[in-house]
């Protein structure tokens, strides 16, 4: 995840880099520069070369990644482009699209990009949060956005169009995705659950959560319309209609490493909500040029966040869907309590919608596998 750009068009008011408790963006450039992406291509060849990376997925992040301006962006992936390293490669932006032209389109097609949208559904629910500098919603201007993607993803000219919208359980699940997916036109969504650990999460908050999905997942399998993917749902029903599970515990790890404008590296952005210290400046001891793959995992993998690497607890290892969702992601496994490393804590909302996809697939005319049916 490269921070391209550690400065915004828009000032959300839930947002994690500017608003949150980690201020490490105040000690930064606000643009990367080329020399920054040079050194990340170079710190990626020698990862690729090191160890057995199979694939390296650049998200161009921020902030707002097209800030940086049509000329610097097209530079920076182009320092960016790997042709000689040993891994696939590919480049992905996230953006709030409110700056996206066909000038913008042509740029994503050139390299390839795959485009994510942030979007939080209808424009009361969008622009309750999602506000510019000057307090002024910003849902209209998305859109018109969004559509000018939507149109040449149509025209297949994009490689990928996706929305990516954080669960809030205060909103009516079915009016989001039906917005999204109907009005807004996406055929790929993620819902993605907020930074938040055992620390700071009721277990009222959690089991809105688990409404909230579980309202989204019943219009999702009523559209039956495979073109749609949507995580983590789609995936989830997958894992419900394996045969086994010998697949899915052999897959490989997914490591996100988090690359700041000045080159300095920190684990991903879910953790500044919950351990804003890690990603102070004067802990920022490695650099994409002082350091290599192995340095990041022994720091944060064996240091501060054995959430990285940490096994699974107790209660995970006799459940079925711990071979999916390996035990939820970092940042939500974390009980400052007792400085602990448990199941995510959104454990219960992710149950359920196993456990509704497991009914899906059983009245649909599936096999259950005998694994599957032990667990609540």
């Amino acid at each position: 995840m490269l921070k391209v750009t550690e400065v915004c068009n828009i000032n959300c008011s839930y947002c994690y880099f500017f608003n949150g408790p980690d201020k490490s963006f105040q000690a930064h450039p606000k643009l990367m520069s080329l020399r920054t992406a040079g050194g990340v291509a170079d710190y990626i060849r020698r990862a690729a070369g090191e160890t057995q990376l199979d694939a390296v997925r650049l998200v161009l992040h921020g902030g707002e990644p097209l800030m940086l301006g049509k000329r610097r962006f097209t530079e920076l992936c182009e320092r960016l482009h790997i042709g000689d390293c040993a891994a696939r490669t590919g480049l992905s932006v996230q953006t709030n699209a409110m700056l996206v032209d066909d000038e913008w389109i042509e740029i994503f097609a050139r390299f390839g990009i795959d485009v994510g949208v942030s979007v939080d559904g209808p424009a009361d629910y969008h622009d309750a949060f999602r506000v510019d500098h000057r307090g002024r919603g910003t849902h209209a201007r998305t859109a018109a956005g969004v559509r000018r993607l939507r149109e040449a993803r149509d025209a297949g000219r994009l490689k990928s169009l996706g929305a990516i919208c954080v669960v809030d359980p205060t909103r009516d699940a079915r009016r989001v995705y039906r917005h999204i997916v109907d009005e807004l036109g996406f055929r790929t969504v993620a819902f993605n659950f907020p930074d938040a650990d055992w620390g700071n999460t009721a277990p009222e908050t959690v089991a809105r959560m688990g409404d909230f999905l579980g309202a989204a997942l019943e219009e999702w399998l009523s559209d039956d319309d495979p073109s749609i993917a949507v995580r983590p749902f789609t995936g989830m029903l997958a894992f419900a209609r394996a045969p086994g599970l010998a697949a899915w515990r052999a897959l490989g790890e997914t490591l996100v490493l988090g690359v700041a404008s000045d080159g300095s590296l920190a684990p991903d952005d879910s953790y500044r909500m919950t351990m804003p210290d890690v990603f102070r400046p004067d802990a920022a001891a490695l650099t994409v040029w002082n350091s290599e793959l192995g340095d990041f995992r022994t720091r944060y993998g064996d240091g501060p966040l054995p959430g990285l690497s940490a096994s699974k607890p107790g209660v995970c290892t006799a459940c079925a869907w711990s071979a999916h969702c390996r035990s939820g992601e970092g940042a939500h496994r974390y009980d400052p309590a007792g400085h602990a490393w448990r199941e995510t804590v959104y454990c219960e909302a992710l149950k359920r919608v196993y456990a509704r996809l497991r009914a899906y697939v059983v009245e649909n005319g599936g096999a259950e596998p005998a694994a599957m049916a032990a667990c609540a």
